[in-house]
């Protein structure tokens, strides 16, 4: 296990396995680093896995919201104490703080593998729906903003998008 502290004295955690080149794992949403476990497992036969547990996803600290930017700290963290260059994984989300992150200082990195990142390459998402969305929200009906959300822009059924809008209308924020 690596700790260590990010920019702004917040505890860093990874798991450490392996021995050789670096490979840093950054995890998609709601996850813990787990869902790599095999993968990394398999990878640590010939490489220093290592797997970071994103500040967002940690229970410990749950709460306050994280930025991309405090993420990308939390990388550099475990890149000055596994040493430069390492390799980095991206998934998921993982994979927009790892695009992030080479940004920030690509000579941290010996090159990336990206996958899934949710990066739009087109036209902004959501067109008409979004702007319906949004005048939704600033009319103060959260729960037809969701709806128009769920439904018209990420492709849920009616019905499960109707049942999002109700969830939402019960359960206020």
């Amino acid at each position: 296990m690596i700790t260590t502290s990010s920019a702004d004295g917040t505890e860093v955690r990874a798991v450490d396995e392996g021995q050789g080149p670096v490979i840093l794992i950054l995890h998609p949403g709601s996850d813990d680093g787990r869902s790599w476990g095999k993968v990394a497992a398999l990878l640590a036969r010939r490489f220093r896995v290592v797997r970071l547990h994103r500040r967002q996803y940690r229970l410990d600290i749950a709460g306050a919201p994280v930025t991309i930017g405090q993420e990308v700290d939390d990388v550099l963290a475990v890149v000055k104490v596994t040493g430069n260059p390492v390799g980095l994984v991206g998934h998921s989300s993982g994979g927009v703080v790892a695009l992030e992150a080479l940004v920030s200082s690509r000579s941290s990195f010996a090159g990336a593998v990206l996958y899934e990142p949710p990066v739009v390459i087109g036209p902004p998402l959501g067109g008409e729906a979004l702007a319906q969305a949004k005048a939704a929200l600033v009319a103060g009906r959260p729960a037809k903003a969701i709806e128009i959300f769920s439904r018209d822009i990420v492709g849920v059924s009616p019905l499960w998008s109707w049942l999002g809008r109700t969830i939402v209308a019960v359960v206020p924020s």
